[in-house]
């Protein structure tokens, strides 16, 4: 039985209790907790009051409002749009965000891109954020953060943390979902799965991955629990210093995946009071996403991959190709 408070629905055990309680008084008695929730279920049932899996249309649901991913309009609270996610942080087209802006491009850089490039990984990283937003669909791509340490992926992942909310998040890694038979039942109910610093150890099985991130039913184990299905809806992230290798041999996982490099380390440099920058700037940050999805929503699929990103991902999590480069001299034929 979900509640509904401060515009969103949230599922609480202890709801029909502490209402009992509070009209019952020295009435109460705890057996007529679960004769209430039979009744209340059923007759919300019979309602056709049940929460759908995903919404009807895409307005994201902040403290202050619902934003509609369209058009940026920021309609009232109703519990009309059945809506059981709402971020962490309000929506603010109007806050600037000086810092993010100069810091985003900045861990992007390298020396071989231009100016334009760069605008254009910024605005690519943006959109995919974006994608979390949305629930009214999944997520058909991965992010996957990769470059030395100290370069900033950890910071961006947080960013997205921050802006869905602990409650929305789950920290599930990708050999997790490829090990672990209860791993893939986390995701459930989540708009965002950020796992950080991921071992370079092999991927064997991606399965489930592959599930997770193609709209297909997954089958869920719950330790101690009944086994249920559910199609996962939230945005995977990972980030890793070393790319792992996998098993799989076509371009599915290349296809299910956006690589961004973050190829400058700040060791040694870094401002310590960054990060408490950004999160000042969390509004005007999720405004920022919120406009990039449109152009999303409005192109209708991602934007291309930066080429030379691509391909250094491809071949660093290719062991066949790897296995070429640590065991093998390469030499001009005579």
């Amino acid at each position: 039985i979900a509640l509904y408070k401060n515009g969103v629905f949230t599922v609480d055990a202890d709801a029909v209790m502490c209402v009992l309680a509070l009209k019952l008084g020295n009435f109460y008695s705890p057996s007529y907790v679960k004769s209430t929730e039979h009744l209340l279920t059923a007759l919300l049932t019979s309602e056709g009051k049940v929460l759908p899996e995903r919404t009807a249309e895409p307005l994201l649901n902040c403290p202050s409002g619902m934003v509609d991913l369209r058009t940026s309009e920021v309609r009232k609270h109703d519990p009309s749009y059945m809506s059981h996610a709402q971020v962490a942080v309000d929506y603010d087209a109007d806050m600037p965000t000086h810092t993010y802006d100069s810091w985003l491009p900045e861990v992007l850089r390298s020396p071989e891109h231009t100016d334009e490039e760069v605008a254009a990984m910024v605005a690519d990283i943006e959109e995919t954020a974006g994608t979390m937003l949305d629930p009214t669909r999944t997520p058909s791509k991965a992010m996957f953060l990769f470059g030395p340490s100290h370069s900033g992926k950890s910071t961006f992942l947080r960013l997205l943390k921050a802006v869905a909310g602990v409650v929305n998040t789950s920290a599930v890694t990708l050999h997790a979902l490829s090990t672990d038979q209860f791993a893939a039942a986390n995701l459930y109910g989540k708009l965002l799965n950020v796992a950080a610093d991921l071992s370079n150890k092999h991927v064997e099985d991606l399965s489930t991955f592959k599930m997770v991130t193609g709209e297909d039913v997954v089958q869920a184990n719950r330790k101690y629990g009944k086994q249920f299905t559910f199609t996962s809806q939230c945005m995977v992230a990972f980030s890793a210093n070393e790319l792992p290798t996998v098993s799989e041999a076509s371009n599915a996982y290349k296809n299910r995946m956006k690589p961004f490099e973050f190829p400058n380390s700040f060791e040694g440099r870094e401002d310590h009071s960054l990060e408490a920058k950004l999160m000042a700037e969390l509004p005007g940050i999720l405004a920022r996403w919120v406009t990039a999805y449109g152009r999303h929503l409005a192109r209708g699929n991602y934007a291309p991959t930066d080429a030379a990103t691509m391909t250094q991902f491809s071949s660093k999590s290719d062991r066949v190709h790897q296995f070429f480069i640590d065991m093998c001299t390469v030499t001009e034929a005579r």
